[in-house]
């Protein structure tokens, strides 16, 4: 099958790599490799996505370019972690290499000046609805790296794979474009959906973007879902301010 294949050769060429910079004879690193990583994941947590304004931005780059720096050196520490942990860091420095290209003013990947001044432009609309991201994120049952876990757990046997592969992804990113539209503006939600795109991973996107193209109906089910959840934000909202003020 199409899908399948393109994960499963992205995925042997990502172990591929992996084992071109492995060094056996290394000793282990010390307890820094755990803030290593931390530092990695400052651009890529679903959870808390970066729409700070410019000076935290500045810092959290700095952070990233540090973490991306050091998780790749960690990956020549072959005796130490196990090949799952080789993808998901691997995984991670390509995520978070690909919002600094969109989000950072320096450093060492090709930048892109016009979408971080536009980011910064409406960052403070955003800010005032990252509860309401937040909320997008626990109502699509998303796990932290959708990315990992599709690669990791991806049998393509069934269409119930791919709509637990895709859907909470499609639902997290619907559901707070959809808001951010609606509180912001339209390009405002073209940023979201590009951040939360790049931290979701590109290899998720296009796999799933396959699969929209495969089984029409697991998107449409997926998008009702997330358009479900903005109206329940609205029923909500309406009730809290009924009950105040009667």
């Amino acid at each position: 099958m199409k899908v399948l294949k393109r994960v499963m050769v992205f995925a042997g060429y990502v172990l591929l790599c992996f084992e071109r910079t492995v060094a056996t004879d290394i000793p282990c690193p010390d307890n820094r490799t755990a803030s290593c990583i931390q530092s990695l994941a400052t651009f890529i947590t679903l959870s808390k996505p970066p729409f700070v304004p410019e000076e935290e931005l500045d810092r959290l780059c700095s952070e990233a370019e540090a973490g991306q720096s050091c998780s790749s050196d960690f990956l020549r520490y072959s005796s130490c972690i196990t090949s799952e942990e080789k993808l998901r860091i691997s995984l991670q420095i390509s995520r978070s290499q690909a919002l600094s290209q969109l989000l950072c003013k320096e450093g060492n990947y090709a930048r892109d000046p016009n979408f971080r001044k536009e980011y910064l432009m409406y960052i403070p609309c955003l800010e005032k609805q990252l509860d309401k991201i937040r909320n997008c994120y626990l109502y699509s049952k998303m796990p932290e790296d959708p990315e990992f876990e599709v690669l990791r757990n991806f049998s393509g046997s069934n269409e119930q794979t791919y709509t637990a592969a895709c859907c909470p992804v499609s639902k997290y990113i619907s559901c707070s474009k959809d808001l951010i539209g609606s509180k912001c503006s339209g390009d405002s939600a073209n940023i979201v959906y590009k951040v939360l795109m790049k931290a979701s991973g590109r290899q998720l996107y296009d796999f799933c973007t396959d699969v929209d193209s495969t089984f029409p109906s697991v998107s449409t089910s997926c998008v009702s879902s997330a358009q479900h959840i903005v109206y329940s934000f609205a029923v909500i909202i309406a009730l809290y301010f009924f009950t105040f003020l009667f």
